[in-house]
Parts: C-alpha cells; structure tokens; sequence
C-alpha cells in the first residue's frame, strides 16, 4: 500500500474541511457557553464522520467518476442531483465568498494596507490553481497541510506557555444553547465533497479508503477543540468574531502574525480543493466544458463580492446551516439505496440502523430550522 497515496487522500479531507470555520469557531463556542460548544463540536464531528463513510462506501459501490450531484442522480434521481447541486453551489460558493473575505482581511493584518487588495491576490492565486487541476492541488496540499498543522501547535503552544488561559473561561453550559453554535460549527466540518477527490486520489488503493476517511474527519475533531480551548481560555466571552484578533490581542505581534499566518493557509487549502470540486461537478455531472466550467466557478463569487457581500460570519452560519445540512440528510439516503442498488462490491462497507439514518437526518433538518430562525 502506497504511504503517499493514504497520505494524500487525508491531507485532502483535511485541507477541505478546516478552513475559514475555524477562524469563527472560537466566538460560537463561547457565546453559547464553552462546554456547550465543545458539546456540539464533538457531536457534529462523529456525525460528519459518519457522513463522510457512508459517501465514501456509495462510491466504492458505484463505477465510475462523479461528483456529489452524479452519486445522487444514480441513486436519488433527477430531484435528488438538483438537490445536492443546490446544496453543493451554495456550499462552495458561500465558502469561497467567505475565504475571500476572511483570506483578504488575515493578509491585511499581517502585511498592512487594503483588506480587498489582498482579498483580490488571494482569489486570482487560488482559482489559477484550480484551473490547473488534481495534479498542482495534490502537490500544494500535502506541503500546506504540514505548514498549516505546524504554525498550529506553535500558537497553540503559545497560548498554553503565556499563562493567560483563565479556567473560568471554560465552565459556562446552558444547555438552551445547544443549538447555537450549530450553523458555524457545521460549516467548520464540511469536508463531504473532498470523498469523490479522495476514491479518485486513492485509485488503486481503496481498501485504504476507509481508513483515510477516519482519520481525515478525526484531525479536524481535535483540532478544533484544542483551538477553541485556547482561544476561549484566554478570550472567555469577549472572544472576537475571528479568532485571530484574540489571538493578536493577547499574544502579541508574533501571535498575530502566526495565528494570521495559519488562517491564511486554511483558507487556501480549503479554497482550491472546493473550486476543484465545483469545477469538476460542473464538467462532470452537468457536461460543462473544462473551461466553462472554471469560469462559471469563478465568476459567481466575483459577482457576489462586487455587489457588497461583506458579512463573514453570517456567511458560515447559514452555508453551514442549509448547505451542510441539506446534503447530510442527502447522503445518508443514498447510502440506504447504494446497498440495494450498488453497482459494484465495496472495499469496506458499515452498518448502519433505519433509526440511526433517522436520527442523524433530524439532526441536520432541526440544526438548520433553529440556524435559520435564530437568523430572521
């Protein structure tokens, strides 16, 4: 078994999954209280797990490349391919919008000058990539993950050695809260579209699929508790909307400068492999030329920036919210068809309950109701 072809399918379910939800996790676990929050980061993170195992199962018992909306046409029909399009364009558009935005205002921070100058260099770099393809995003997201993961347990390190953290910053529950943070933290685990890149990554090599999936969807889980363990402790109630100024605010210019620094990387990894993905649904899924396809995958968030999109926040919160949402109840589905209707035997398979596939699918279908009436 190829070590970097295991390697490159998790650094790929990583850099898809951590990106700018990282940056607002912080603030949404300490608004609803930070055993609160950490409650719904751990829980939220099993259920993507499962999500995410259930996808990669479904394409392994299907021949063939697709992305999300062609999985879902062999096994939910034509409403349920416009269903995960819908899902996958407001997912991936909000979070290019959203990295963009937050990409534009870390480079400003660290290098000074006009927030939309570097929103503009951080967008032209990172749809150039995506206009190259597979090969140049497998070789900028292996060596990215390795610098992002780095600068991460340097700042970690930071906050832990400073003796700010305060132990009551981490005591708050309240359990009508529980809800709150959903939208922001489910954002933050939307890695589902990087599995058709990871059977595609892992060709010749798919019993090692499964394995991949776990650990790819397990680093982001403890990533994001230790971050909001170290931003909450220093931060308490007063933690910023993005992290990353809590992180200047108390450790300094070289805290600010890290902690920016690993914002921007992901961003970017996170950025080119989901352009990657729309781009490929488009091609594939849709019969969109190559070129068209990259075009309408950039032209969109252009659009949507010129016109004065500017929130960061309720960007995640309602991507999160209605995107991840409504394509966890989509997979969970089709995973209930492919068993019946697969064709091919999978590398690995998992058992699932009707009253499991029930429950996770309330979870995402009450998430997004109590998301968006929170928003109105």
């Amino acid at each position: 078994m190829s070590k970097t072809k295991l390697y490159g399918g998790i650094s790929i379910l990583v850099g898809v999954t951590i990106g700018a939800g990282v940056l607002a996790l912080p603030h949404a676990v300490a608004k609803a209280g930070f055993i609160t929050g950490i409650i719904d980061v751990i829980l939220i993170g099993i259920a993507m797990m499962i999500v995410n195992l259930c996808l990669g199962e479904v394409t392994l018992r299907t021949h063939g490349n697709h992305q999300l909306t062609g999985y879902c046409e062999k096994y939910l029909g034509k409403i349920g391919k416009h269903l995960m399009g819908a899902s996958m364009i407001i997912g991936i558009y909000g979070a290019i919008i959203a990295y963009t935005i937050g990409g534009g205002e870390s480079l400003a921070q660290i290098f000074g000058g006009q927030s939309w100058i570097w929103s503009s260099i951080f967008f032209a770099i990172g749809i150039i990539i995506v206009y190259k393809g597979l090969e140049v995003l497998e070789e900028s997201e292996f060596s990215m993950e390795i610098v992002k993961l780095f600068i991460f347990v340097i700042i970690v390190l930071m906050v832990f050695l400073s003796g700010r953290l305060e132990t009551q910053n981490l005591q708050a529950f309240d359990s009508w809260k529980l809800f709150a943070p959903y939208g922001i933290v489910l954002f933050a685990y939307l890695g589902t579209t990087a599995i058709p890149e990871m059977r595609e990554e892992m060709k010749d090599h798919w019993k090692e699929l499964k394995t991949a999936i776990i650990a790819g969807s397990t680093i982001p889980i403890i990533v994001y508790l230790v971050f909001a363990l170290a931003v909450v402790g220093i931060g308490g109630e007063k933690t910023a909307e993005i992290a990353t100024i809590t992180i200047g605010q108390m450790l300094g210019s070289i805290g600010l400068v890290l902690a920016n620094l690993f914002a921007v990387l992901a961003m970017f990894t996170s950025f080119i492999a989901l352009g990657y993905g729309l781009k490929q649904m488009y091609n594939y899924d849709y019969g969109i030329s190559k070129q068209k396809s990259w075009i309408l995958t950039a032209a969109v968030p252009v659009l949507m920036l010129l016109v004065g999109v500017q929130s960061f926040s309720n960007t995640l919160e309602i991507t999160g919210a209605i995107s991840g949402g409504l394509a966890g109840v989509l997979v969970v589905l089709m995973h209930i068809r492919a068993k019946k209707n697969g064709d091919r035997k999978p590398e690995y398979s998992i058992n699932t309950t009707m009253t499991g596939s029930v429950i996770l699918m309330a979870m995402f279908i009450i998430g997004a109701i109590f998301t968006i009436k929170g928003l109105l």
